[in-house]
């Protein structure tokens, strides 16, 4: 019998927000050179080692062929939600506190089934402003003047906005200084 993938990764979220992280991601699992995942992937015919074909952003679709597009759907959904769940999770405010089980409830169990493009890509915004607020409050808590959290959440959900939506997809191999098996990053 074949287990359930949706299951565990919507396990693993409920498990890291349990810990009440201040910011965590939710990659989706992606071959890299010379690792034991990759190669077991290789070995069960799950990816075909050309890894110039993968996407630059963690987050996107599994490359993966042991996932249907379902499956696909629910994990980069899972990865885009997670985060966001993260502000309920990780607050230090009561009443955004109470709003966790609730909210995980909804995006775990619900949202993440969606299986529309406007669904996953409306996701992302919900993940590109979280992570942002979550950056410029938790991660590097520096006053800012009001235009300058305007341009700081302007930058960031445009640069998710960029490597997850865009119409012509970013490719590893196509990445200026790339990580994956390529010289160092500029």
């Amino acid at each position: 019998m074949r287990s359930s993938y949706p299951a565990y990764d919507r396990e693993s979220v409920r498990f890291t927000l349990d810990r009440q992280p201040g910011f965590p991601e939710f990659p989706i699992l992606a071959p890299f050179p010379k690792t034991k995942a990759t190669d077991w992937t290789i070995a069960r015919g799950d990816f075909d080692g050309d890894y110039a074909k993968l996407h630059a952003s963690y987050q996107h679709r599994s490359p993966l062929t042991c996932f249907s597009e379902q499956e696909k759907t629910i994990q980069q959904n899972l990865a885009l939600l997670g985060s966001f769940l993260t502000l309920f999770a990780g607050s230090r405010n009561r009443v955004v506190r109470l709003l966790d089980r609730p909210m995980r409830k909804i995006c775990i169990d619900w949202l993440s089934e969606f299986n529309h493009p406007l669904a996953t890509k409306f996701f992302g915004w919900l993940y590109a402003v979280s992570k942002a607020y979550m950056h410029r409050t938790r991660i590097y808590p520096i006053k800012y003047t009001f235009r300058e959290k305007l341009r700081f959440y302007g930058q960031m959900v445009s640069l998710d906005r960029w490597k997850q939506f865009r119409k012509k997809r970013t490719y590893r191999g196509e990445r200026p200084g790339q990580t994956l098996g390529g010289p160092a990053s500029i």
